[in-house]
C-alpha cells in the first residue's frame, strides 16, 4: 500500500492511497470533508486527464465528466463560490481546490503504474 499526504498552501490535507488490487482512495484529513472517494485504474485516469484540462483552461469551466460506472463517478469544474473539482460518487462527495491540482495530477500520475500492475495481477494468466 501506498501512502501520500497531499498539502496545500492553506494548510489544508488530501491522502491519497494506492491499496491492492488497482484502487486508489482520496480522503481529507483536514476534517473539512468526511467522505472517502474510491478510485479504479480508469476512474483516476480520467481525473488526472481532468486536472490537467481544468489547469490548462484560461477562461470558463470544462464539461463534467460522468464515468457510468458503479460508483456512479462524476467529475466537474465549477468556478463558484470558487474554482473546485468536484468528484461526485454514490455514498461519497469531495471538492478538491486549485492548491491541490498540481500535486494530485503527479501523485497520481506516479501511482497509476502500480494500480496497472497490481489491477493485472488479479488477472489468471497476466504478467507484468
Amino acid at each position: 500500500m501506498r501512502k501520500r499526504l497531499i498539502k496545500n498552501p492553506l494548510a489544508q490535507d488530501l491522502e491519497m492511497t494506492q491499496e491492492k488490487g488497482g484502487i486508489l482512495t482520496l480522503k481529507r484529513t483536514d476534517g473539512q470533508q468526511p467522505d472517502v472517494i474510491r478510485l479504479d485504474t480508469f476512474s483516476a485516469e480520467i481525473l488526472c486527464a481532468y486536472l490537467l484540462s481544468v489547469r490548462q483552461r484560461v477562461t470558463g469551466t470544462i464539461p463534467s465528466e460522468n464515468l457510468g460506472d458503479a460508483d456512479r463517478t462524476v467529475i466537474e469544474h465549477v468556478l463558484q463560490p470558487a474554482p473546485t473539482v468536484k468528484v461526485t460518487q454514490r455514498n461519497a462527495h469531495m471538492d478538491i481546490g486549485p492548491g491541490f491540482w498540481d500535486n494530485l495530477y503527479c501523485e497520481i500520475m506516479l501511482a497509476l503504474p502500480y494500480m496497472r500492475r497490481d489491477a493485472m495481477a488479479l488477472v489468471p494468466g497476466m504478467r507484468h
